[in-house]
């Protein structure tokens, strides 16, 4: 689905316009963890949202004192992908083994 979003924005100097065209794919799948079943969603967000994961993760193992900054960012992050990437709302049991599964699907997705 393509969609044209116009934005328009005035300061005390100038007056701007612009248009943008911005594609959003979804891709529905499911993942199963501990005889739980999810439903996948795949965007641009959620894409966004495993970046950010992995960004941040990284920056954990590359810097272990930085780990204790970041790991309310982590923790938010992960909440966010949960909430927008996967349906009904994931058990808490059930949490680490999703995270693994999405961003395994999401590495793969961009072989």
């Amino acid at each position: 689905m393509n969609s044209l979003y116009r934005i328009e924005y005035q300061n005390l100097f100038l007056t701007r316009s612009c248009s943008f065209a911005l594609k959003i794919t979804m891709a529905n799948e499911e993942i199963k963890v501990n005889n739980n079943t999810y439903k996948v969603t795949i965007n641009d967000q959620t894409r966004m949202y495993a970046m950010k994961l992995n960004r941040l993760y990284q920056q954990g193992f590359n810097d272990v004192d930085s780990f204790d900054e970041i790991s309310s960012e982590i923790s938010n992050t992960i909440n966010n992908l949960l909430k927008h990437g996967l349906s009904p709302e994931v058990r808490e049991e059930d949490m680490d083994g999703a995270v693994k599964q999405l961003l395994h699907m999401f590495d793969k997705a961009k072989k």
